[in-house]
């Protein structure tokens, strides 16, 4: 997202309570035929795809960028450089 690309996730816990069609092209988990669907729709649509990159990429904005993730993930592991 950070990077301006449209993503693509599976739906579920950690994806959709956090994540909204705004943000990503969703899928249902272990199918294949909903995969194919979704990656179709965003073949096929480029004002879609952009949109959703471009909503993707505000979000991940917001979060605080890479330093804020790191800094949380040696926050959770309790690493201090």
């Amino acid at each position: 997202m950070a990077l301006g690309k449209c993503v693509v996730i599976s739906k579920g816990p950690g994806a959709e309570d956090v994540l909204s069609p705004e943000h990503a092209l969703f899928f249902e988990p272990e199918d294949a035929r909903s995969l194919e669907g979704v990656l179709r729709r965003g073949w096929n649509s480029d004002q879609e795809r952009r949109r959703i990159a471009a909503n993707g990429a505000v979000y991940a904005e917001s979060l605080g960028g890479e330093e804020k993730l790191l800094g949380n993930i040696l926050s959770a592991l309790e690493i201090s450089l």
